[in-house]
């Protein structure tokens, strides 16, 4: 169903994305409360055409940098997290075995009680390269939380032999698989990924990843 912030971003610049909030939340609440609109009803036309055959609802809007989120949690609990509420809340409510997957890079951890509260099921790519912390990710939220991604696709995959991309993506299964609640995916394959590396992570995958 697209974006809503990365859009704000595109329109504004990423600086005045979040400048907005700050210097301009008049600006800032006008602007998003219409590309949420649109969002809104874009997908509710689908839903309402196909919504019997739909099971997930994917949406993308990277919320953090390597090390940090970009905002506060309370500027987040402000100015983001309200617009993904009722977002879903809306979707649910008339579709409710629609589940809601969120893609979001970033080192978020301190958003995903919130983003949790907001609604979402699934939460993506969960990147070690983005200090995501695997273990306390599924201790903490497993429960409440479906991962899909996972794999070091930055470092391992790229720069990895074979048998450290099947070790790696064995202890990605082993911590977020257990109990369910677990997508395997190479988040990204780039042109420098060496294909035997891709081949090696899926045949893992495929026979070690079994429940």
């Amino acid at each position: 169903m697209g974006e809503i912030f990365h859009t704000y971003a595109r329109l504004r610049g990423f600086d005045k994305w979040l400048m907005d909030m700050k210097i301009n939340p008049e600006v800032y609440e006008v602007i998003a409360s219409k590309i949420y609109n649109i969002r809104l009803r874009m997908t509710m036309r689908v839903l309402e055409e196909v919504g019997d055959y739909v099971d997930l609802i994917r949406m993308g809007d990277d919320m953090g940098s390597t090390n940090a989120p970009f905002m506060s949690v309370e500027d987040f609990r402000r100015f983001v997290k309200p617009y993904y509420k009722n977002l879903i809340t809306r979707i649910k409510k008339e579709f409710p075995k629609v589940k809601f997957w969120l893609h979001s890079h970033g080192c978020i951890m301190k958003l995903v009680p919130d983003i949790i509260d907001a609604g979402v099921d699934v939460l993506n790519p969960v990147l070690p390269g983005d200090n995501m912390d695997h273990k306390r990710l599924k201790k903490e939220f497993g429960s409440q939380l479906c991962f899909d991604g996972g794999v070091d696709v930055e470092n391992v995959m790229i720069f990895g032999t074979t048998n450290q991309v099947k070790e790696h993506v064995k202890k990605v299964i082993d911590t977020l698989a257990p109990g369910g609640g677990y997508i395997f995916k190479v988040q990204m394959i780039s042109n420098v990924t060496p294909p035997r590396n891709i081949f090696m992570a899926y045949r893992t995958a495929l026979e070690y990843g079994k429940y």
